[in-house]
């Protein structure tokens, strides 16, 4: 098979042309990703109960399906998994939650008062369960799964937000989404976006740009409006809308990385969260939104990384870097 001639990203992703890189299992039908790409599968029957995300390293030829994963040792210094990794994990996330999406499902309250449905946990065990066999190697931080330690030791570390935007969920909404991350070195290196309501995959790899696959799997790179003032600018932020300010105010998604993730699709101008988002919360979109050629800071400017003991960060701010500069000198108010 010779090199595909279009974006390389679109192609590791397997929406054009690609080679067989993954399979998983939704209701019992096993999927396999082959030469009609992510939005066109090959149905087999499969009575497995767990999905297979051994892609392995970027490479110039496919990899065996049943070639066994890569040992720990080899995989703290391997390339890292294609993009397609995250992107069908998601989705898969995304068929699951669709089964107890508009069904009532058992809810609790955690400490804080935030909810946890039996979808959230079910997805995030799923999840855990997959990509830490799949890379035995990598770190893992999520939501609903205790913190093992395993994402300070240095290696790469699978960071997700099971369904970020819960209360969404609960009401039946269309704002929630699961949220994927890989970060090396404090950084986001690849992440996928996958709302199952609205079909919407947006995904990211790290010097490869940002892109949205849509419903009927057309492809397009972000394009951000990049606006440089608050001037009738479209903002996501807390709080009641302010008809005093020159700026509007956004349609409210339970999603906070939908909201970050948004700015870099152009629907909004920026976004302003409060203080207290984890890292679960907004590496994938952070990596969004940083491919899409805009800024995701604090206060005083300072991107995100995601090592270290502590995973809550400080109010931001999100937007073009002019916008970000305007936006952060209204923090903590008038927001």
């Amino acid at each position: 098979m010779g090199s595909p001639t279009v974006d390389p990203l679109w192609w590791r992703c397997g929406i054009h042309n690609g080679w067989a890189l993954l399979t998983g299992l939704n209701n019992g039908v096993k999927k396999v990703c082959v030469l009609k790409g992510l939005s066109e599968r090959k149905q087999v029957r499969h009575n497995s109960q767990s999905f297979n995300l051994d892609c392995g390293p970027r490479s110039s030829t496919p990899k065996a399906m049943n070639q066994p994963p890569a040992s720990q040792d080899d995989q703290t210094t391997q390339e890292r998994p294609p993009v397609s990794v995250v992107c069908e994990a998601a989705r898969e996330a995304g068929a699951l939650a669709l089964r107890y999406f508009g069904k009532s499902p058992k809810t609790w309250n955690k400490p804080g008062n935030s909810p946890v449905t039996e979808a959230d946990l079910a997805i995030d065990t799923m999840l855990h369960s997959a990509l830490r066999k799949a890379y035995p190697g990598y770190g893992w931080l999520s939501e609903e799964i205790d913190d093992d330690g395993s994402r300070l030791e240095g290696g790469p570390t699978f960071i997700v937000d099971p369904i970020d935007g819960t209360r969404g969920f609960i009401a039946g909404t269309d704002d929630w989404a699961v949220s994927i991350a890989l970060v090396d070195n404090g950084d986001p290196v690849l992440s996928a976006l996958f709302n199952p309501v609205t079909g919407k995959l947006i995904f990211a790899e790290a010097g490869e740009g940002a892109f949205c696959e849509d419903a009927d799997g057309s492809v397009a790179r972000l394009k951000p409006t990049g606006k440089a003032d608050l001037h009738d600018a479209l903002l996501a932020y807390p709080g009641p809308p302010r008809p005093s300010q020159p700026y509007s105010k956004a349609p409210k998604l339970a999603s906070l990385a939908l909201r970050l993730a948004e700015v870099a699709t152009g629907r909004f101008d920026g976004c302003v969260a409060r203080p207290g988002a984890k890292h679960w919360d907004i590496a994938a979109a952070d990596l969004i939104v940083r491919e899409a050629g805009l800024r995701l800071t604090d206060k005083a400017g300072r991107a995100r990384v995601y090592d270290g003991e502590d995973i809550r960060h400080p109010a931001l701010v999100c937007g073009s870097d002019a916008l970000t500069d305007l936006l952060a000198l209204q923090l903590p108010n008038p927001f």
